[in-house]
């Protein structure tokens, strides 16, 4: 099973960032202290995580440096580093898991991934250590994106710690939140100015983590529609890359002619959300079609923002639900599990419900599309519990099998 937890640790520090003054990282603030961690620590804490998420991004984007043997202690030290703090970050959870109820699952999650992580690297199954470590940009990315919240890191600029090929210093940069290099280096390579130059899968994953920043963060239908354009100009781009990005630009030029509007209240996000899912189920010609993709981005946009602002309303629990799905449908190779982030979300929300039970069957699908191969399927143990454990709490009345 893919692991993600490094995008946890962003997000999580970004929602500390959130419930702490930063306007100057350190500047005296009139505020009360923040309520997670003392303000006197706070710049010296993050800055020393900061520049952990710097060193270890580097080392995770770069396929030579992470299996150069002369680079393993000090890999080794940034995990450890990474793990710490992440438990402390867990420790402190409870208030700022007031404002998204996503996050005090998430920093539980993270804590236990950076133990795994570190535990793995540690005892020499660095290639396992690396599988958790390597979908590090992308989820991170997925994460900082969720919506337009949160600060760019423009006053605290973060570079890596050597050299990195385009696409990989493209990553780095969004996955630090800084969204205008990231795009401006994104765009070279859709447009196949970059060497090297890609095979179809990165150039798919740069086209897609492009569109993440501007149809989420930037909300920006003329930036996405510059982005598709630079894909459909690729005369060395695959046909089918092309297909997807012909639709996308259809979906774009019809959110270019919609009235702007800033919607607000828990009711009218939640009619929002609704309508752009059932438009792109219009749009869908099979369950994993990728043609609406640019509309599922904005439902996910609209449903995040509709856990934010009414974090214990009435429509967490179908929020979360339709966030998983429509993360199924935007992880075009099924590499990334956030949707099982959300389904868990929703079924320890809801338990002995009907929406519980039916989370916890996509869930115990995914699961079992994860596990199988050539071979057949083989779920480890671990798994099997965890299944039981989650089907016990779905369970829509006791005793029921």
């Amino acid at each position: 099973m893919n692991k993600y937890f490094f995008g946890m640790i962003v997000l999580f520090s970004h929602t500390l960032f959130l419930s702490a003054p930063y306007s100057s990282y350190g500047e005296t603030s009139t505020k009360s202290p923040a309520p997670v961690i003392a303000q006197t620590k706070w710049k010296e804490k993050m800055q020393g995580l900061y520049q952990s998420l710097s060193d270890l991004l580097t080392d995770v984007c770069s396929d030579e440096r992470y299996y150069d043997s002369k680079n393993a202690a000090r890999i080794e030290r940034e995990i450890k580093s990474i793990s710490t703090f992440s438990h402390e970050l867990n420790k402190n959870s409870k208030e700022p898991a007031q404002a998204d109820p996503t996050l005090q699952l998430f920093s539980g999650f993270l804590a236990n991934e950076t133990n795994e992580a570190y535990r793995s690297f540690r005892d020499g199954q660095i290639g396992y250590a690396r599988d958790i470590l390597r979908s590090v940009p992308g989820n991170c990315l997925a994460c900082h994106s969720r919506n337009a919240s949160g600060p760019d890191f423009v006053s605290l600029p973060l570079e890596p710690s050597a050299a990195l090929k385009p696409i990989e210093k493209a990553e780095f940069y969004a996955a630090t939140r800084q969204f205008d290099r990231a795009i401006e280096l994104y765009q070279k390579v859709i447009r196949g100015q970059e060497k090297p130059k890609l095979d179809f899968y990165g150039l798919e994953k740069a086209e897609r983590d492009a569109l993440l920043i501007a149809v989420r963060f930037k909300r920006d239908p003329a930036l996405a529609k510059a982005i598709v354009q630079s894909a459909l100009d690729n005369t060395e781009s695959p046909r089918f890359l092309k297909d997807d990005a012909a639709q996308w630009k259809k979906s774009i030029e019809e959110w270019e002619l919609e009235v702007p509007r800033e919607i607000k209240t828990e009711e009218g996000l939640y009619a929002e959300s609704q309508r752009l899912i059932a438009r792109a189920r219009t749009v869908q010609t099979y369950s994993m079609d990728h043609s609406a993709d640019i509309i599922y981005l904005r439902a996910s946009t609209t449903l995040y923002d509709l856990v934010q602002a009414a974090p214990n309303g009435k429509h967490v629990s179908e929020a979360l639900l339709l966030l998983g799905m429509c993360y199924e449908v935007l992880s075009p190779h099924r590499m990334e599990n956030l949707h099982n982030v959300y389904y868990e979300a929703c079924i320890e929300r809801s338990p002995h419900s009907e929406i519980a039970r039916t989370c916890y069957r996509r869930y115990e699908q995914s699961m079992y599309l994860g596990f199988t191969g050539s071979a057949g399927t083989h779920l480890p143990q671990e798994i099997k519990k965890h299944l039981l454990d989650l089907w016990a709490i779905a369970m829509k009345n006791k005793g029921e099998l």
